[in-house]
């Protein structure tokens, strides 16, 4: 654990985020934390400014979403975790966490799909299958043309 990270302890089971969010910008008080004022700043670095990967000649590496977790440990910023059920699996969790929040997020959170609504998807891979269970979740329907 970093300095001054009180939220988690050594062994908590965890998932990540892509989506670096404030907590207090007017569209994270909203609960519509994918606008967050502050998430694109941290793209390409952490929340802070600040750069927490660096090559052999200790030149910066910018990591996407401050969040490049693709190994088997990895330093995050704090606002890039969350704390899940020691009970949920972890390769389970593992999906939430990138696939699940990708599709169904993009369902709610910029298509605003609604209920009646007609979406199509294209590609049906793991974020491509969560963007149809999102769009039954949300109650868009079936067409009834076929092509």
């Amino acid at each position: 654990m970093g300095e001054g990270v009180t939220a988690f302890a050594e062994g908590d089971h965890v998932v990540t985020s892509f989506i670096s969010m404030c907590g207090k910008c007017r569209y994270c008080s909203r609960g519509r934390p994918v606008l967050c004022d502050n998430a694109n700043k941290a793209f390409y670095q952490l929340p802070d400014g600040s750069v927490r990967t660096h090559d052999a000649a200790d030149n910066p590496l910018n990591v996407f979403m401050a969040c490049g977790v693709m190994a088997e440990y990895a330093t995050l910023h704090v606002d890039n975790v969350v704390k899940i059920d020691k009970d949920v699996p972890l390769d389970k969790a593992a999906l939430v966490s990138c696939g699940v929040m990708t599709g169904v997020g993009a369902v709610f959170n910029t298509a605003e799909v609604e209920p009646g609504s007609t979406a199509a998807v294209f590609g049906v891979g793991g974020v491509g299958l969560n963007t149809v269970q999102g769009c039954a979740i949300a109650g868009a329907e079936k067409s009834s043309r076929s092509t």
